[in-house]
């Protein structure tokens, strides 16, 4: 019965069933026609053994089947956790539940690339937003904006680049202050020679 549940095609199952009682009909038919008398008993074996054969055959035929579907439904509906039965199966029951191993592993890959996506949202809008900030800081006028927030790996560079040319406009912007304040000594210093010569 084993294999019969797993491993044969739908259509071979429906024609073993059917098959089957047929078979019991025509016994109970051919014992009315032989032996009259023993018709009863003949009929009354064939319907129990019919009775138990529907019942297996039911069971074999659309038990998987209606697992296999409620599961299905609960994979649709989102559960990507409980188990698929009958994968070791053979029949149609066994290629149903096969692609439905495989459709909730893409879907387990497609809700990790989902809140990996969201995760890197969520750091892109905290590294805009400071970011923002310090170029607004920047834009008034405070040179003393460097980044010391925590970047991830994939922002160090970036960090580090607007340190980095922070830093070299607070030398320039130094070394046009000296630079001035040397001219303008020098002016005076000139200023006072003139005065003097005069």
């Amino acid at each position: 019965m084993y294999w019969f549940k797993s491993s044969a095609p739908i259509r071979l199952k429906l024609l073993v069933a059917f098959g089957f009682f047929v078979g019991l009909l025509a016994v109970t038919t051919c014992a009315m026609w032989l032996n009259p008398k023993g018709a009863l008993l003949v009929a009354m074996i064939a319907t129990a053994v019919g009775l138990v054969m529907a019942h297996l055959f039911r069971e074999a035929i659309a038990g998987p089947y209606v697992a296999t579907v409620v599961r299905m439904e609960g994979l649709a509906a989102g559960d990507l956790d409980s188990p698929i039965e009958f994968t070791d199966f053979t029949d149609c029951v066994g290629r149903m539940t096969k692609a439905m191993f495989t459709f909730r592993e893409n879907a387990q890959k497609q809700v990790v690339m989902n809140e990996e996506l969201e995760r890197n949202s969520e750091i892109n809008a905290v590294v805009t937003k400071t970011m923002v900030a310090k170029l607004g800081r920047l834009s008034d006028g405070d040179l003393t904006v460097d980044i010391t927030e925590n970047f991830p790996a994939t922002y160090a560079p970036m960090k580090s680049s607007f340190n980095e040319a922070l830093g070299n406009l607070r030398e320039l912007l130094a070394s046009v202050k000296s630079s001035a304040s040397n001219i303008h000594s020098g002016s005076n210093e000139i200023a006072q020679a003139a005065n003097d010569i005069a």
